[in-house]
């Protein structure tokens, strides 16, 4: 015998609220006023009866005469079965499982999670619970990872681009393309595009390798009595380099105007002439298949017998650290995390080796525009001095050193205001 307490709420205050029977199989009734009784004829000699599903509409009726009515669907057996655990199984695996134990599978939740969608997440009978036979057993199953807005990486580098998209949950996966418009380093597609909403998976990136020949320089400044060292190399489709000996070079201007002698450059260096002064642009060209690479570089005037140009000594210290830093990365690509260490910190000693206090009283290394002339250099213009150049250059000398002497003046804590009006007035 299985007893079902009900209960309704009338907002009326006062009213009595009274139940009845509707629809019910002649073994149901009403016990108490609200309270059901089912108890079935069971089969013959003791043997379990299993009742199944039974369908009670009860009717509730307030002291107006209102009335409403509820359906019941009630499971009704003496015969019970032990839940099997699907947590971990498909969803149409768990139902032929819970189906095989005369029980019936029910999606009751979908959630996103990281399990592939249709796996069953949790069950509300535990595995191992004992419940009626044909009953519900309500499944949770995954919808499968939550849909992320795909970002733009494209212009990015190759780590910003597979950084971004791992933070949202990416496995990235890389194509190396060659490129003679998009830097090598940088990537020029991906997929998904940007924008699109999806669950995550995998994405690719293409990177572009550059032209597959890059041009490197022992330093980017010299002086023009000193050669600069060159190396040619191709990158593969892995990105492995290796030399390449069979480049065309060729030297332009970078930026005009220039003075003297174009350099020459052959497979090893880049040699100015004496005259040479400017910001050059060395080319290499496989004739093969059109590829080139170029590098830039400033040729500036020779410095007395014995001395370094301090411009040069940084340019070719940072050409070091660079390559320095270029082996560390391979080497922490390759796992290989001593290398990178030894590196790195090679990299590291060869900076703080250089002293930086030299370019405090050095020109700059070239302006945007090119050298300005010297005197002597104007001839090859040809530009004579005059003695109107002469009386310009005295005036302008003048007054740059009364303003020299005005700003020490202000400078200067002790200076009477005497002082600095009769600076103002000179």
């Amino acid at each position: 015998t299985n007893y079902y307490n009900v209960a309704a709420f009338d907002p009326d205050p006062g009213d009595t609220v009274t139940f009845s029977l509707k629809s019910a199989p002649s073994w149901v009734t009403l016990s108490e006023p609200a309270r059901i009784r089912f108890e079935p004829t069971c089969g013959s000699y003791g043997y379990p009866c299993p009742w199944g599903w039974t369908t009670v509409i009860v009717t509730a009726t307030d002291s107006r005469g209102a009335s409403t009515d509820q359906i019941f669907i009630v499971n009704l057996t003496t015969a019970t079965v032990t839940v099997p655990n699907v947590v971990g199984m498909s969803l149409t695996v768990a139902e032929t499982t819970l189906v095989a134990q005369d029980l019936q599978g029910v999606q009751w939740l979908g959630t996103y999670d990281a399990q592939p969608a249709g796996t069953v997440l949790a069950q509300n009978a535990v595995a191992g619970a004992v419940v009626g036979r044909f009953d519900d057993i309500w499944l949770t199953v995954s919808k499968g990872p939550q849909p992320v807005v795909v970002p733009s990486v494209v212009t990015q580098s190759e780590s910003m681009a597979a950084d971004a998209l791992r933070a949202r949950g990416f496995v990235v996966q890389v194509i190396r393309q060659y490129s003679n418009t998009v830097p090598a380093g940088q990537v020029i597609a991906q997929n998904p595009p940007v924008g699109n909403e999806v669950p995550p998976g995998n994405a690719t990136i293409t990177v572009s390798l550059g032209s597959g020949l890059i041009v490197r320089l022992h330093s980017n400044y010299t002086t023009a009595d000193q050669s600069i060292p060159l190396s040619v190399v191709a990158v593969d489709q892995e990105g492995g380099e290796s030399p390449f000996s069979g480049a065309t070079l060729s030297v332009t201007p970078a930026v005009l105007p220039y003075l003297g002698a174009v350099p020459n450059a052959d497979s090893a260096s880049i040699l100015p002439g004496l005259d040479t002064r400017g910001t050059f642009r060395v080319t290499a060209t496989d004739s093969g298949t059109g590829r080139s690479a170029s590098a830039e570089f400033v040729v500036a005037p020779p410095v007395a017998n014995g001395e370094v140009d301090p411009f040069a000594q940084l340019s070719t210290t940072l050409n070091e650290v660079s390559t320095l830093l270029r082996e560390a990365r391979q080497a922490s690509l390759a796992g290989d995390d001593a290398t990178m260490e030894t590196r790195t910190r090679t990299a590291v000693l060869l900076w703080r080796s250089f002293d930086q206090t030299l370019l405090r009283l050095s020109a700059p290394a070239t302006p945007e525009l090119g050298f300005m002339p010297r005197v002597t250099d104007m001839a090859g213009f040809g530009v004579t001095q005059t003695p109107d150049d002469l009386l310009n250059y005295t005036s302008f000398k003048t007054v740059a050193e009364k303003l020299d002497a005005l700003v020490m003046g202000l400078r200067q804590r002790d200076t009477s205001l005497v002082e600095i009006n009769t600076l103002f007035a000179a």
